[in-house]
């Protein structure tokens, strides 16, 4: 099965933004985020709902 040009640059640009190495660098932001998410529900659990649509 062949795919068009625009698949192809689709897949290389996805491959591209989620290779190991680039996803290594949203680590600490996602690590603080989950942190801070967990300290938000044990503030308010009743907030449960706001904390994870954030």
């Amino acid at each position: 099965m062949q795919y068009g040009d625009i698949f192809q640059q689709h897949r290389k640009d996805f491959n591209q933004a989620l290779s190991t190495h680039v996803v290594e660098r949203y680590r600490t932001l996602q690590m603080n985020e989950a942190r801070a998410c967990c300290v938000r529900q044990l503030e308010t659990p009743d907030r449960f709902l706001d904390h994870i649509q954030r």
